[in-house]
């Protein structure tokens, strides 16, 4: 049963992703990437495998490798996940976008959140 909500998932979100992105940068440039964070840091601090999806962000150029090696000191998972969440918010739009990418990839549970999310701000 997981597997084939699984790949329901996956399929709806590449389906999406095209809407997702238009639909979601509507928002108010930065501080709607702020608030957005802000909204579903959470679930994101709690769910979040910074382990996994780091590598992801340095490969499409969302944070460098010094900025890398910032969050991986950091010895608290939690902690971890927040300098993280931190950086990427301070990135604006385009890294937004590439960070709801990966986070795709590695937990895309979490992505539903940014999808459903009922604010106003952000529609399907």
């Amino acid at each position: 049963m997981y597997k084939l909500y699984f790949r329901f998932v996956s399929f709806y979100f590449r389906n999406l992703q095209y809407d997702f992105s238009i639909q979601t940068f509507k928002m108010a440039g930065k501080q709607g990437v702020t608030r957005l964070l802000t909204r579903h840091r959470a679930s994101l601090v709690r769910d979040l495998d910074t382990n996994k999806i780091l590598p992801l962000l340095v490969a499409k150029e969302v944070i460098s490798t010094s900025e890398e090696q910032q969050v991986l000191a950091v010895n608290d998972p939690r902690e971890r996940t927040e300098a993280l969440l931190d950086t990427v918010g301070k990135r604006g739009l385009g890294a937004f976008h590439d960070f709801c990418s990966c986070l795709e990839k590695v937990a895309p549970h979490l992505l539903t959140g940014f999808l459903l999310d009922n604010s106003g701000e952000c529609h399907v």
